[in-house]
């Protein structure tokens, strides 16, 4: 699959959706549900414009953002910020309370080699935070004709996820499941389910010696 290269058009349509009361509440439930503690050092792999690195700051802790493309590193106006793929993070071991993929892991070509270098760079007990789009929601959506003007498809996505399957990518990385679950306001209502928009999950970083969460 050929990936596109992001235009400025993408940037300021990314720009602009991070902006929304939608997006942040979003943000919002992630970092409650990763129960991010004042002081955390919590790693945004691939924060673009800096949205929930604005958020993580309002609630205490102290954020790294990290992105793979030069526009979201000179442009985000929150710091510090690190141009860096998430296959390879310019991190030390442990360096990490927490990390969050937000709207990002769909992005990556590689998906093992970034959550396993998350997995290197949290301490014992470290979280990982991650909301993605729901691949069950997109497809249902996309054979609505009603709703097809509801999806625009992303052309920097490579693969959406289903909940099982992106909870076999995080496991198979080392970590533990914690909560994963559908999430959001937007649902498709079926005979036998309803299905949400998008995909939460929250993983622990289990300390190696004892294979326990902190």
């Amino acid at each position: 699959m050929t990936i596109a290269v992001p235009d400025a058009a993408y940037f300021q349509r990314v720009d602009r959706w991070s902006s929304t009361p939608a997006y942040h509440r979003e943000v919002d439930t992630l970092l409650a549900a990763l129960d991010v503690q004042p002081g955390g050092r919590v790693l945004d792999v691939g924060c673009g414009p800096g949205a929930a690195l604005r958020e993580l700051r309002q609630r205490g802790a102290c954020p790294v953002g990290v992105d793979l493309y030069a526009a979201w590193a000179n442009l985000c106006n929150e710091r510090p910020v690190v141009r860096g793929d998430a296959g390879r993070l310019p991190f030390a071991d442990g360096s990490m309370d927490a990390a969050l993929l937000v709207h990002v892991v769909a992005h990556l070509g590689r998906p093992a080699e970034g959550l396993k270098e998350i997995r290197r760079v949290l301490r014992p007990g470290g979280r990982l935070g991650l909301l993605t789009p729901n691949a069950r929601f997109l497809s249902a959506l996309r054979l609505r004709p009603r709703r097809r003007r509801d999806y625009r498809p992303d052309p920097t996505v490579h693969h959406h996820y289903k909940l099982g399957e992106l909870c076999r990518q995080v496991t198979a990385a080392g970590f533990r499941i914690l909560q994963a679950r559908p999430w959001g306001a937007r649902a498709l209502p079926l005979p036998a389910a309803s299905l949400k928009e998008r995909l939460l999950l929250v993983a622990g970083a289990p300390d190696t010696s004892t294979g326990r969460l902190r």
